[in-house]
């Protein structure tokens, strides 16, 4: 796993990957189709819409939630989308 491979201390992985980075981030990753493909990070904050300015002000914008799978979060692998949560990419046409 890339993740191993560069320091990560993965704790449990069937779909979803719990892993904590090398410098004790916990993070948890969605595994899609093809081994190893992180697609995003998610980052809990106390409040959204701050964050979101704060990204905005770094150019990021707000795009529709990503999924790996057809299922679109309906399946057994991957959750929906995190109720109020919000996605935001550095770019309009770029992964976040």
């Amino acid at each position: 796993s890339q993740m191993v491979k560069n320091g990560g201390n993965i704790l449990d992985a069937y779909g979803i990957v719990n892993v904590v980075s090398p410098s004790g981030l916990p993070m948890r990753g969605i595994v899609g189709i093809v081994p190893d493909p992180i697609m995003f990070v998610a980052l809990n904050c106390k409040n959204v819409k701050e964050s979101k300015a704060f990204y905005e002000q770094l150019g990021f914008v707000e795009q529709e939630y990503p999924y790996a799978r057809p299922s679109k979060g309906q399946g057994q692998f991957e959750p929906p989308q995190p109720p109020k949560s919000i996605y935001m990419a550095p770019s309009a046409n770029c992964m976040g």
